[in-house]
């Protein structure tokens, strides 16, 4: 049996393990973190919530970054990139791919992945084709726009220097009481935790994916500071656990209608809540990484498809009212 790593639209770093004829071939990879707390003076609003009227954050709780991962087995390259971000509009990722294309990259071997935090950048204000001007949905902020793609450019060709020979491993756990749909208690609850660790040959620890679904909604409106929200502290403090300069790297799922349950004695604050959750998190994911055996013997894949949606249409409700 041999390990295929898949890197896949929907489904980043999944590790699955099935029967291969195919040589693999030996992995390479680095690692590289950016600071992406815009400076005050470019007025960002925060993304999540159209009642703060695309105000800017009034100052930082916890300074937000952005990490990358480049593997490669000497013929491709692929980067992963993780953000404690609410999302990115399709333009953002293009101006990145455009300012890296002369160094092999393309829309095909990069993907970025958001925490979806609502204590962070506001997703339309980094949207230059957002021309409403209604700060309910934000507002282009085309210099908040130039300083985040030049971030994570930087940030990926840092990742893609010193690759060093790797060894990958992966588990998964259901975790009961974690999240649960707003929709009601009927509704589906996606509940798995994925780890997948990452080591150079020489045991050190060089990266760990930590999937978990749930909105970074502890936050609400009314918290006006930048923070990367639980995740943020998930992925701090399993780096504190694990040590030796490893670089957490944290994505959502699908969440939908997943939302977070409040740890057992968090508290009435919302920070208190977030950082609760993320830290005991963290240490769930620490455990279990404990726990990964690794390996070389790696097939190294990946693949990018474009879904179509239906035709956009009006809703037969909104057609009733004679809209």
């Amino acid at each position: 049996m041999r390990h295929r790593l898949l890197l896949l639209l929907t489904i980043a770093a999944a590790h699955f393990l099935f029967p291969t004829s195919v040589t693999a071939a030996e992995l390479h990879g680095n690692v590289a973190t950016v600071d992406l707390t815009p400076p005050a003076e470019l007025k960002a609003p925060l993304g999540g919530y159209g009642e703060r009227m695309n105000a800017p954050a009034h100052g930082v709780h916890d300074r937000i970054f952005g990490k990358a991962l480049v593997i490669t087995d000497g013929s491709k390259k692929f980067a992963l990139v993780t953000a404690d971000m609410l999302g990115f509009p399709p333009p953002f990722k293009q101006a990145v791919v455009d300012r890296l294309a002369s160094r092999g990259w393309t829309t095909d071997n990069i993907m970025l992945l958001a925490s979806h935090s609502h204590t962070s950048i506001e997703m339309n204000a980094i949207n230059p084709l957002n021309t409403f001007d209604i700060p309910q949905i934000g507002i282009h902020n085309p210099d908040l726009f130039e300083f985040t793609v030049a971030n994570f450019v930087r940030l990926i060709t840092e990742a893609d220097k010193d690759h060093s020979p790797i060894r990958i491993g992966t588990n998964s756990q259901h975790l009961a009481g974690w999240n649960r749909n707003r929709r009601g208690e009927d509704g589906v609850v996606d509940n798995e935790l994925t780890v997948t660790r990452i080591d150079k040959s020489s045991g050190e620890p060089l990266a760990v994916l930590v999937n978990f679904t749930a909105h970074p909604t502890f936050m609400t409106a009314r918290e006006m500071m930048f923070s990367g929200g639980w995740p943020g502290h998930l992925q701090r403090t399993t780096e504190a656990l694990i040590g030796g300069h490893v670089c957490v790297m944290y994505y959502n799922g699908a969440e939908g209608d997943q939302s977070p349950r409040g740890r057992p004695g968090s508290g009435d604050s919302r920070w208190e809540m977030a950082e609760r959750y993320g830290r005991e998190l963290g240490i769930v994911v620490a455990n279990d990484w404990q726990n990964i055996k690794t390996q070389a013997d790696t097939e190294f894949q990946f693949h990018r498809q474009t879904i179509p949606l239906p035709d956009r249409s009006w809703h037969p409700d909104f057609l009733q009212t004679g809209g």
